[in-house]
């Protein structure tokens, strides 16, 4: 019996040779965690769809949402100085 975690969905699309790796492996269950996840296209023309690749997907938090939620008190943003001889 094997169970999969997998953290960077983002660099096992379905399509690579790692993913149909794992499903040699016939894991009674794949958990895929993560921020990001690849992209998938189905159809061809009129019918052609993009979506990210979720599969059976339990919970979805983004960064809007998070905020919205208080989850996340502020969000600051830090530019250090660049001396100017660095810059040239």
């Amino acid at each position: 019996m094997h169970l999969i975690l997998e953290q960077l969905q983002h660099r096992f699309s379905k399509e690579q040779t790692a993913w149909k790796t794992i499903q040699e492996l016939e894991p009674c269950l794949i958990f895929r965690f993560g921020a990001t996840f690849p992209m998938r296209t189905s159809g061809k023309g009129k019918t052609k769809k993009t979506e990210r690749d979720y599969d059976n997907l339990v919970y979805d938090l983004n960064a809007d949402e998070s905020f919205n939620q208080r989850l996340v008190k502020g969000i600051d943003v830090y530019y250090p100085a660049i001396k100017e001889q660095i810059k040239k």
